[in-house]
């Protein structure tokens, strides 16, 4: 799954989203404008920015960093070559982005000043904006208005009597210069396939993301995307009645929560991170999530009720891995999402997943993973470099998955025969599912004098593990979002709520074990 990088800048508020089939089947042969100028895309300057649209299914308008927007934005104002934006316009006079929506939204931003956080964003947002996509907004600001300047300062000079004499002539220049396009003509089912024909060519489409544009009416779909963006933004679920609505987006900002906070910094100076790193790919790694969970399926979802009861699986298996509800086992993600240098593992996920799911269905390897949990977490944390080695060896995390959820559940099994963690080492030497993984070189290939941002947060991650609160029943590590307080001395044994008579528990621990 390949990772998004941090100072990516999300502009995709900037071109509203819009359901191609809401236009008529009939296609509009009314004359075409053949360029955009940079004056049509300032707010309320025209018809232009009030009727272009995105086709709801389009990828996040977030692929391009700082420095690449700020590339375009200079390109533009310096006249240099500018590649078509490509456009299909409906009978009921909507006009569609086909390519070049970052282009588009570059110049969209830098008119209005809106890097993700701004009116355009807010609004879509309802007002909030995560943190990280303001910061990299700032940064996306400031490095714009050093090397290129600010729109609002071109305008003005066109009028100042004191404004510096290069910028003027860039200003003028700039009334003459606009932003070639081309037009598809045809239906929707002409100006869909070249989206997905034109797409293809330039960037090919992860296969998991392809699934996403069309099966985009399906509860999985919905119900992903409703989490991605906290039930916030674009609303795909817009058609359904109102209380189906808000049902989606309560269960998707809870859902979201569980999975992306508290937001993860780096160099890691705290082991309570967050179940996902959002920085990877969140919608493809959550329709996967979502897909294993409720499996997948191409039905359109007409009311809503499906993707409702989608994200009430979804959110009870978060809440059972990580969560202050009552039965939650509390599953620390340090120990089974990430690697010791901090790095989210996809794959270490999607086991967790199956590794959930095959303790609820087997009561007997619940019973020895809450008796031996303390020391297989250990085991898991000190032995982390086999995790990756299976990743290694299966090269696909869903494949990788499994054979990383098997490798707990042996794990817990030689513990519950009373091996001890040398013991067990031994034997995966001697086995021929492991003996390969576990007798390969692991030797540090680092060579640099310096730390790296990785290499700081290993130190970290190593020294607070050994001193992290742990629960009083089973021993595991405890995370900030599912710690339960407990009594010592029940309350029907006449146990009072004293501190002398608390203990920090994990949820699950404190009900299913001591009942």
């Amino acid at each position: 799954m390949p990772a998004r990088r941090k100072n990516n800048v999300n502009l995709d508020a900037l071109i509203q989203r819009e359901d191609f089939e809401a236009s008529d089947e009939n296609v509009n042969t009314t004359s075409k404008i053949t360029s955009i100028s940079i004056s049509e895309l300032r707010e309320d300057s025209g018809f232009f920015l009030t009727s272009v649209r995105k086709p709801d299914f389009q990828r996040e308008t977030a692929d391009w960093d700082i420095e690449k927007v700020a590339t375009f934005i200079k390109s533009f104002v310096n006249g240099e070559f500018i590649p078509a934006v490509i456009l299909w316009k409906s009978q009921a006079g909507l006009i569609f982005v086909i390519d070049g929506s970052h282009r588009l939204s570059s110049l969209i931003a830098w008119v209005n000043d809106d890097y993700g956080d701004k009116k355009f964003s807010l609004e879509a947002y309802e007002g909030e904006v995560p943190e990280e996509q303001k910061g990299i907004a700032k940064k996306a600001r400031e490095m714009i208005s050093k090397e290129i300047g600010q729109y609002s300062d071109y305008y003005k000079a066109l009028t100042s009597k004191y404004a510096d004499t290069e910028l003027i002539v860039k200003a003028r220049n700039m009334a003459s210069r606009a932003l070639p396009i081309q037009w598809i003509d045809g239906d929707v089912d002409t100006a869909e396939r070249s989206f997905f024909n034109i797409n293809q060519q330039a960037v090919p489409i992860d296969p998991t993301e392809l699934k996403l544009l069309k099966k985009r009416k399906s509860a999985s779909c919905i119900a992903a995307r409703s989490i991605v963006k906290a039930g916030k933004g674009h609303k795909y679920w817009h058609s359904f009645v109102d209380d189906i609505q808000d049902t989606i987006e309560s269960k998707a900002n809870s859902i979201y929560k569980l999975l992306f906070e508290p937001t993860i910094q780096r160099p890691m100076k705290t082991l309570d991170v967050p179940i996902c790193d959002k920085s990877n790919n969140a919608l493809t790694l959550v329709f996967d999530f979502v897909c294993r969970i409720n499996g997948e399926t191409d039905t359109v979802d007409r009311d809503g009720t499906a993707t409702i009861q989608c994200l009430e699986r979804v959110e009870k298996v978060v809440q059972q891995m990580n969560s202050s509800y009552a039965g939650s086992y509390g599953l620390h993600p340090m120990i089974y999402c990430y690697s010791n240098r901090g790095n989210f593992r996809p794959a270490s996920f999607y086991a967790t997943v199956e590794f959930l799911a095959a303790l609820n269905s087997k009561p007997d390897l619940l019973k020895k993973f809450v008796g031996n949990r303390c020391a297989f977490e250990d085991f898991i944390f000190n032995s982390d470099y086999i995790v990756q080695r299976i990743i290694d060896t299966q090269r696909r995390g869903l494949q990788s998955a499994k054979h990383i959820a098997e490798y707990f559940i042996d794990v817990i099994s030689l513990l519950a025969d009373g091996k001890s963690q040398d013991e067990i080492v031994a034997c995966f030497t001697q086995s021929p599912k492991y003996g390969k993984i576990v007798s390969a070189n692991n030797e540090n290939s680092i060579t640099s004098p310096n730390f790296s941002a990785a290499s700081k947060s290993e130190v970290y991650i190593r020294e607070a593990y050994t001193k992290a609160p742990r629960c009083a029943i089973c021993g595991g590590l405890l995370h900030k979002h599912s710690i339960s307080i407990d009594h010592v001395t029940r309350k029907r044994d006449g146990g009072v709520g004293t501190p002398e008579n608390g203990q920090l528990t994990h949820p699950y621990c404190n009900t299913g074990v001591k009942s």
